[in-house]
C-alpha cells in the first residue's frame, strides 16, 4: 500500500517514521535509513499492535 512520509526522526539504531496512508490513517514505522519528508513509499504491514483508548 502507498503512504507519504510525514516525519523521520533518528532513534538510536533506527529511524522512526510517521506515515500517512492514502485513506488518511496515520501509521508509525521503523526503517534502517532516513527517508525524506513528503516522500512517497510503498509499505507492507507484517506486524502491528494497537493501544486502546482509556
Amino acid at each position: 500500500m502507498s503512504a507519504s512520509v510525514e516525519s523521520c526522526i533518528y532513534q538510536g539504531e533506527r529511524y522512526l517514521l510517521e506515515l500517512r496512508l492514502q485513506d488518511g490513517q496515520a501509521v508509525s514505522a521503523f526503517h534502517s535509513a532516513p527517508l525524506a519528508v513528503r516522500q512517497s513509499v510503498n509499505v507492507q504491514l507484517l506486524r502491528g499492535w494497537r493501544l486502546d483508548a482509556a
